[in-house]
């Protein structure tokens, strides 16, 4: 049974502004991929994928 593949939801509570930073990434990366069409979904893994990609230090978080 293939389960990656499988739709699946994801509800995050935040506050307004932590919405607006996140609607603005999204909206961003969607804008850089033109004219590909991304969705919210991919928008999201990329954003994560860069993020969890960065090295040591360099993500606003201090050492992970």
């Amino acid at each position: 049974l293939d389960t990656e593949n499988e739709l699946k939801t994801l509800s995050v509570i935040m506050t307004g502004e932590q919405y607006n930073i996140v609607i603005k990434a999204i909206n961003e990366v969607k804008e850089k991929a033109k004219p590909v069409d991304v969705s919210d979904g991919r928008a999201i893994e990329l954003i994560c994928a860069e993020f969890l990609n960065s090295p040591p230090g360099t993500t606003g978080l201090g050492q992970t």
